[in-house]
């Protein structure tokens, strides 16, 4: 939230925050949307240790990669939401079990 408000009176406007705020809401939908598709069911361990901590880095590592080129965070955050999808569906089915909740 302070950083939110950060950006908004010294780096962007309190618009440009909004819009990517409702962008950062979008991604999430997006992931969310990859991981269901991608069918993760299950319950081991090793596979949400892997899935989440590359979810992590994939996501925050795009969007942070971006940040600093300005308009540029507007595509990273959903590319980097897509990504990590990939990367979570890949471990789920990689590593036997799976690691998400069945949505089926």
């Amino acid at each position: 939230m302070v950083v939110l408000l950060y950006a908004a009176v010294r780096i962007w406007s309190p618009l440009v925050v909004l819009a990517l705020v409702l962008v950062a809401a979008f991604s999430v939908g997006l992931w969310w949307f990859v991981v269901a598709v991608g069918d993760t069911c299950g319950d081991s361990h090793a596979a949400a240790i892997v899935e989440w901590s590359g979810t992590a880095v994939l996501a925050l590592g795009v969007a942070a990669w971006q940040l600093p080129r300005g308009r540029a965070i507007f595509w990273a955050l959903p590319a980097g939401a897509v990504l990590a999808g990939i990367w979570f569906v890949v471990w789920a089915h990689v590593i036997p079990g799976g690691a998400a909740g069945c949505f089926h």
